[in-house]
């Protein structure tokens, strides 16, 4: 009844859903993926919405297709979403968020690949993009930013105070903005990544 299946005949990874013997192809480009990640950081909006909204974004709308089966398929494509080799935290922080970075990767993209992201819009899929940003050149606008967030000032005080304020400045410029309760979140991954390291 349920299954979604990864075509490995071809060079690019093509992901259907198929429901009542016929196949759906699951947009996983990887503009429709960032799009996805910003409606399930909507805290406003109930769950059974965020269902309906995510499989309509993945799949359509023109399906009759239980709520039960809506909420399955999207668990799967969220699992598949998360499966990454490719961490983009640092000690349990965030060091980049694609809604607030998106000028500094698309920026990346058009240095160093050549790649102009907005014509790749409905083509380049989110695996293929989320391994390009990984291999990124330190370089890059977005991996500077994302070193900047990730460094420890207080490991530049005694030997090197100017620089030392000087990132301390940079990080509050490139701070990610977060909610109260995106903080309190981060805070205990710290914590929990610190406590790993005893």
């Amino acid at each position: 009844m349920l299954d979604i299946v990864r075509d490995r005949s071809s060079d690019d990874a093509i992901y259907t859903f198929e429901w009542k013997g016929e196949e759906y192809l699951i947009d996983y480009s990887f503009d429709n993926v960032l799009r996805w990640f910003d409606l399930i950081s909507k805290k406003d909006l109930p769950e059974p919405i965020k269902v309906l909204h995510s499989f309509s974004m993945f799949i359509g709308d023109d399906l009759d297709v239980p709520i039960e089966t809506q909420s399955e398929v999207v668990q799967q494509i969220s699992g598949t979403i998360s499966e990454s080799p490719y961490d983009f935290s640092s000690g349990g922080q965030r060091v980049l968020d694609y809604s607030q970075d998106s000028e500094a990767i698309y920026a990346s993209f058009l240095k160093e690949y050549g790649i102009d992201l907005i014509d790749e819009k409905a083509r380049l899929d989110y695996f293929k993009f989320r391994a390009l940003l990984s291999n990124l050149s330190d370089k890059a606008p977005i991996k500077e930013i994302m070193r900047i967030r990730s460094e420890n000032p207080a490991k530049y005080v005694q030997d090197n105070p100017e620089y030392a304020n000087a990132l301390v400045q940079q990080q509050n410029d490139y701070a990610i903005k977060m909610t109260d309760e995106q903080r309190e979140q981060e805070r205990k991954n710290q914590l929990d990544n610190a406590l790993k390291d005893l």
